[in-house]
C-alpha cells in the first residue's frame, strides 16, 4: 500500500461556528471513525475521515486547521484514490468534543463520550501515571471489543 503525505497545518481551530460543527459532524457520522489505536506498546486516540473525494477531507483539515492527510492509491480495477484526513490524541479529543452534540449515529456518539475519558496530554508534558495508562487501556479494549 503507498501513501503520499502532503503537508499540514499546525495548530488544531479552538473554536467552530456551528455551521462548521455541524458540516464536520455529518462528516465524521457518514464517512469517518473514532478509534483508539494501540501502537509500540502505546494507546492513541484517533479522529479520521476517508473519501475519494479529496476536496471534503482538504475541508476537514481547513475547519479543523490541523491534521494530516494522506493518500492511498487504488487496490483494484475500478477503485479510486482514497484521501484520508486524520489528527491524533489531544487535538482529535477537542475536536471531538466540539462536533459531539452534532453526532447523530449512536456509535459515533457513544465512542465519542468514551474517548472523552482518554487521558490526552500535550506531547511530552505529562509522562503517563499509571491510573492513565489503565484508563487508556480500558477505552481502547471497550472499542476494540465493541463494548459500546
Amino acid at each position: 500500500m503507498h501513501h503520499r503525505r502532503l503537508p499540514r497545518p499546525e495548530a488544531v481551530r479552538g473554536h467552530l461556528s456551528n455551521a462548521q460543527r455541524a458540516w464536520l459532524a455529518g462528516i465524521i457520522d457518514g464517512e469517518g471513525w473514532i478509534s483508539v489505536l494501540s501502537c509500540s506498546g502505546r494507546n492513541l486516540l484517533v479522529l479520521g475521515v476517508g473519501n475519494t473525494d479529496e476536496a471534503i477531507v482538504r475541508c476537514c483539515q481547513k475547519i479543523a486547521n490541523g491534521g494530516s492527510i494522506t493518500s492511498r492509491l487504488p487496490q483494484g480495477f475500478g477503485t479510486r484514490v482514497q484521501w484520508i484526513w486524520q489528527i491524533n490524541g489531544l487535538a482529535a479529543q477537542k475536536m471531538i468534543r466540539q462536533v459531539m452534540p452534532y453526532l447523530v449515529g449512536i456509535e459515533k456518539r457513544r465512542r465519542a463520550e468514551l474517548v472523552m475519558q482518554f487521558p490526552c496530554y500535550p506531547n511530552g508534558s505529562h509522562p503517563l501515571t499509571e491510573k492513565a495508562k489503565a484508563t487508556r487501556r480500558r477505552v481502547y479494549e471497550e472499542i476494540k471489543l465493541g463494548v459500546i
